[in-house]
């Protein structure tokens, strides 16, 4: 009866382990500005769930983001990115596919990433005339966000613990013991 009881609570451990979803995504760790940063990556989320990859600049304090990449899971969990580049100077980003309320990921998931935007002109040194510039020239700032402290849910292993701890109380209370 023991070795019953034993294989329950181990297959009921590794089944409700099992009910989080992987993501994972390449992307390179350079890329030079104003070309086209290309992300692929696949997951077990369902075909058609469409979530986010957020991009940030690294600052001397906090984060700035820069974009937010809309994307959906395809057919066999493939997914892909193409990301216009041009405007963002030189430094460190990174790149992360926040947390998600209906889902939860897998702690096997690949949701965050450093890389490296070079050869922005903007940011090289030039040697020019000096010219009169009209009223009518503007130029244009970006509004930036902080970035926010991804966090996963630790809701999933509780349920599992509370699960194993149930089972254990209900079997003490029929007289079995361990």
């Amino acid at each position: 009866m023991k070795k019953i009881i034993t294989s329950l609570l181990c297959l009921f451990l590794l089944v409700s382990g099992a009910s989080a979803y992987l993501i994972n995504f390449e992307a390179p760790s350079t890329i030079e500005s104003g070309t086209t940063l290309y992300v692929s990556g696949t997951s077990t989320l369902p075909e058609g769930f469409s979530t986010v990859m957020e991009f940030y600049k690294k600052a001397p304090v906090g984060n700035n983001k820069v974009a937010t990449v809309p994307f959906t899971i395809q057919e066999g969990g493939n997914w892909y990115l193409e990301i216009d580049t041009s405007g963002w100077t030189d430094g460190d980003y990174t790149m992360s596919i926040p947390a998600n309320s209906q889902y939860s990921y897998g702690s096997s998931s690949n949701t965050l990433k450093a890389f490296t935007v070079t050869g922005n002109p903007a940011t090289k040194i030039v040697t020019a005339t000096p010219t009169e510039t009209t009223a009518e020239e503007t130029t244009q700032t970006q509004q930036t966000e902080s970035t926010p402290v991804q966090t996963q849910s630790p809701l999933p292993a509780w349920i599992c613990i509370a699960g194993v701890l149930i089972s254990l109380l209900i079997l003490m209370k029929k007289g079995l013991t361990f």
